[in-house]
């Protein structure tokens, strides 16, 4: 009945794709069941923006593009980065706290300072 309603996939389909996703990704397919409730997990292995390698990569290159034009945008870096603004806002927050660079005027008209150690 749900198959006809286009519910649920044709008989042995799904299970065929669980099967050869190990194949493909080279990542297990988890499986939890009990009673009531069946979870299927699909791992997969991808390089996350945030990890703690692009991070320090991504603030090289944002103290860099600072020292070249000290008013450049969020918008420039974002693009510059690969990332969004908010990312760009995030990193640029993290980067003053540590003592990296400092923002000298107003968010409109004013420019970053890289500070030297």
């Amino acid at each position: 009945m749900f198959r006809y309603a286009k519910l649920s996939e044709n008989a042995e389909y799904g299970m065929t794709k669980l099967l050869t996703w190990e194949k493909l990704t080279g990542c297990k397919v988890s499986f939890d069941s009990d009673i009531t409730l069946s979870n299927v997990i699909f791992r997969r292995n991808h390089t996350v923006k945030n990890d703690p390698e692009n991070v320090t990569e991504r603030f090289n290159l944002l103290l860099d593009k600072i020292k070249v034009n000290p008013f450049v945008t969020t918008t420039e870096l974002a693009i510059i980065c690969n990332v969004t603004r908010m990312t760009i806002h995030r990193d640029l927050e993290k980067m003053k706290q540590l003592g990296l660079i400092v923002r000298i005027g107003p968010d409109k008209g004013g420019h970053w300072e890289v500070i030297e150690k």
